[in-house]
């Protein structure tokens, strides 16, 4: 039986289309304790869903970090908040993440709480715990469109125990060992994208995870990429630990 609940304070614009998957995808989770604003006792997380600037009074989550300082603090935001750190005034003692970025920062959250491990929170600052690996000298093919960008994706991928090789769909040629997964990098996933994009997933074995990177995602361009095949989809800049994650997870 599970004992290691983790208690959710759900906090905010619950009722946003944008938070819907994430508001099931935690709905959904056996460990997981959701509870809501009435509640007064203990919890591990509290959660803001801020669909606009200035919807959530910061004074309240002052409240909340003066009364459990050691408890994790995110806030999920909503499209309209993408400048809100340079013309508003972000929530103090937050973990800033995007709706399109939940996904991935949600795993590297679960995948620590399971095995009991210190989630991000509980971490010093200057850590990033233990990266998601992938084992036996695996290939991720990395389609993107600049060098530099490549090879940022291969470094990436030797620090969870991959061999990225760089697969630029001005340049295709077929790899000569099976990729294990794919990161292909967009910018707003325009029709030239779908129809590269739709190539790139071709060429990957039908279970492989594929990544899509693209420029502050939006709801629609998210679906159509998981219409092409994208297990998931991070916004620029992406950070390391939540790409680690989803290339390690094999599609079912």
């Amino acid at each position: 039986m599970m004992t290691n609940k983790l208690r959710l304070l759900a906090l905010g614009d619950r009722d946003d289309r944008e938070f819907t998957t994430a508001i099931e995808r935690l709905a959904g989770e056996t460990f997981v304790e959701m509870i809501d604003d009435q509640h007064d006792g203990p919890f591990e997380l509290a959660m803001v869903f801020q669909s606009r600037p200035g919807t959530f009074d910061r004074k309240r989550i002052e409240q909340l970090h003066d009364r459990m300082p050691l408890a994790g603090m995110a806030v999920l935001l909503g499209s309209w908040c993408e400048g809100e750190m340079r013309t508003g005034a972000p929530l103090p003692h937050c973990e800033r993440v995007f709706w399109y970025q939940f996904d991935a920062w949600w795993q590297t959250v679960r995948t620590a709480w399971l095995a009991r491990r210190p989630t991000p929170w509980q971490r010093p600052a200057q850590t990033n715990g233990e990266l998601a690996q992938l084992t036996g000298a695996e290939v991720v093919a990395i389609d993107s469109t600049d060098a530099d960008t490549a090879d940022a994706l291969i470094d990436a991928c030797e620090a969870m125990g991959a061999c990225g090789v760089w697969s630029p769909r001005f340049d295709k040629r077929p790899l000569s060992t099976a990729p294990a997964a794919g990161v292909w990098v967009g910018a707003q996933l325009d029709a030239t994208e779908e129809r590269q994009l739709a190539d790139f997933r071709e060429t990957l074995p039908e279970e492989s995870p594929l990544v899509v990177l693209l420029d502050f995602p939006r709801r629609d361009r998210v679906r159509r990429a998981m219409e092409l095949g994208a297990t998931s989809v991070l916004g620029k800049p992406w950070r390391l630990e939540q790409l680690a994650e989803l290339v390690a997870t094999r599609s079912d």
